[in-house]
Parts: C-alpha cells; sequence; structure tokens
C-alpha cells in the first residue's frame, strides 16, 4: 500500500518514514525467504537433527541482526547477511547429506 500518500503523509517525518519503509522491506524479504528455510531445515534435520538446529538458530540471529541493521543504516545488513548466508549454505550441505544417504540407500530396480 501507498503508506506515505493522502492524509497520513504528514504524521511522520521523512526519516521515520524511510525507517518504516526500511522496515517493512526486511519483512517482505524475511517473509519471502522463510518457505526455503524451513524446507531445507526440516530435510537437514532428519539427516542430523543438532546440527540443523543450530543452523536454524543462527538464521534467527542472523536475520535479526540484518532487521536491525537494515531499519538503522543499510551498511549495518552486513554481519547479519553473512551470518545468514553462512547458515543457509550450512543446512544446504546438510540437506545434500541427507539426500545423497536416502539415495544410497535405496533400490531403484
Amino acid at each position: 500500500p501507498d503508506m506515505g500518500n493522502g492524509r497520513y503523509s504528514d504524521k511522520l517525518s521523512y526519516a521515520d518514514w524511510l525507517r518504516f519503509n526500511s522496515a517493512q522491506r526486511v519483512h517482505i524479504n524475511f517473509v519471502e525467504s522463510i518457505a526455503s528455510y524451513l524446507i531445507l531445515l526440516l530435510v537437514a534435520g532428519l539427516y542430523n537433527p543438532l546440527l540443523a538446529a543450530a543452523f536454524g538458530a543462527a538464521i534467527v540471529v542472523g536475520r535479526t541482526v540484518y532487521g536491525i541493521g537494515y531499519v538503522y543504516s543499510p551498511s549495518l545488513r552486513v554481519p547479519g547477511a553473512i551470518i545468514n548466508a553462512v547458515s543457509l549454505l550450512g543446512l544446504l550441505t546438510l540437506s545434500g547429506f541427507a539426500a545423497w544417504s536416502v539415495i544410497k540407500r535405496r533400490q531403484w530396480f
């Protein structure tokens, strides 16, 4: 929605509208990516639940740091993005191992 138009446009200062817009962007980015995180977390958790839980917790921390950093200064989002990327790579690797172990044990013919 157009949050800066109409009768609400004079309720906040420009800096507050910018911060509000940044918070909306962080939220939408999280909503767009949560499905892939959860699927990878489920598949990786079937293979190694403790390590998958650790990566899942790291993603929560990384997304929180990313969100707070992005709202207050977009250049501060980098540490959260790094934590998030490393955790996502870990979940992707664990999911790959889980898939490989299922394929290896399966008799296809």
